[in-house]
């Protein structure tokens, strides 16, 4: 984009969204020349989350399709949002309930230290650092020739540089998940994401590999126990009454989506604005 739209769709990921009685999504379009357009497309978080923008941009990108050949738009397949909320509903009075709360409370009977002191504004900024062709496709080939994944691989070295940073050795992060446990709700447009505090005792005489497979074990139970609400959790710790704002500072969140390039002979580009906010110190 132009300087001046660049200046524009930044002003307006900045825009706090009004919560009550208005919209919580907006779309601009701007018009740089006759022969170069952009959207900018902007998501309140409680109606939205990851996973949602890939079912969205494969909607939107069918539905263009279908509205140059001249037919009419196709709705998605998908229950809808109240399907979700009253699987919650039933899964609070289910015994998976109760086996998944006695995990996480067994986890943190004991509460990790506090490495950094939480702050009680959101203000953040941001910063990018974008791999070349040759590290991208070096860390491919690692991943695919040891069968690992690039979830437990990103946050296994994300748990090496905070071991590294801070010399603490017992350690908690959050990891975003979808937490969509069913087919229909893959193709459901909404918030589901829940955030895991995922707990490692890092051993250094590990050698990486090894770590990994511990990390890789101990992501496995978050997935297992993963619908027990974090705000539950925390409740049911008192954190609040331990002076503690949350289980974690620190979020390691891994997006594996196919950006698109081009759309028949129209070239893409994609770009992620910073609103200015994080919950999270890193």
């Amino acid at each position: 984009p132009d300087q001046q739209s660049r200046r524009e769709a930044e002003a307006e990921a900045l825009k706090v969204f009004t919560l009550y009685d208005a919209p919580l999504y907006a779309f601009v379009l701007y018009i740089i020349r006759e022969d170069k357009k952009g959207i900018l497309m902007k998501f309140h978080h409680l109606i939205f989350d990851g996973w949602s923008y890939t079912l969205f941009i494969d909607n939107f990108w069918e539905n263009y399709q279908l509205l140059q050949e001249g037919h009419s738009i196709k709705h998605p397949d998908s229950p809808g949002y109240l399907a979700y909320l009253d699987a919650e509903q039933k899964y609070r009075s289910s015994h998976r309930y109760e086996r998944n709360g006695t995990y996480w409370k067994e986890k943190f009977h004991t509460l990790a230290p506090k490495i950094i002191n939480s702050s009680e504004s959101m203000k953040s900024r941001r910063r990018n650092f974008i791999m070349d062709s040759t590290h991208t496709l070096a860390v491919k080939r690692i991943i695919r020739d040891n069968n690992w994944t690039q979830n437990t691989f990103f946050t296994t070295l994300f748990l090496i540089f905070l071991y590294k940073y801070f010399h603490e050795t017992d350690l908690v992060i959050g990891l975003p998940t979808y937490n969509r446990t069913s087919g229909k709700m893959k193709k459901t447009i909404g918030m589901f994401t829940s955030s895991l505090p995922l707990r490692i005792t890092i051993q250094p005489e590990l050698t990486f590999s090894g770590f990994l497979k511990q990390v890789t074990g101990e992501v496995g139970m978050c997935y297992m126990n993963q619908k027990y609400p974090y705000d539950q959790l925390a409740k049911d710790l008192e954190l609040r009454k331990h002076n503690y704002k949350n289980l974690f500072d620190f979020c390691c969140n891994v997006f594996n989506i196919t950006i698109p390039l081009s759309f028949n002979d129209v070239i893409l580009e994609t770009e992620e604005l910073h609103t200015g906010n994080q919950l999270y110190a890193m």
